[in-house]
């Protein structure tokens, strides 16, 4: 999972049937905090890439199976619907 907020986008999300079960991931931003709800089905791992100029409270990078959901706060000012603070 690897979510990329700004330039317009204010909210995501997928899912993908694998033989384990469903994989999803949605996110959504609010000013400087992007939440990102991931769930993955029993027997399985994900790895969580952080956006660059964004920060995670927690250690992110390898997700077991079950609900996860990380909280992560902009490096700079709030992102602006049609503005991205980075280029990615």
């Amino acid at each position: 999972m690897a979510p990329h907020p700004g330039a317009g986008l204010t909210s995501a999300g997928a899912s993908l049937a694998t033989p384990y079960g469903t994989a999803s991931v949605d996110w959504s931003l609010s000013g400087t905090t992007l939440t990102v709800d991931v769930s993955l089905p029993p027997g399985t791992t994900g790895r969580f890439s952080t956006p660059e100029g964004w920060r995670c409270s927690t250690q992110a990078d390898r997700l077991g199976p079950g609900a996860h959901r990380l909280i992560l706060h902009s490096d700079d000012r709030p992102v602006r619907s049609g503005k991205s603070p980075r280029s990615y």
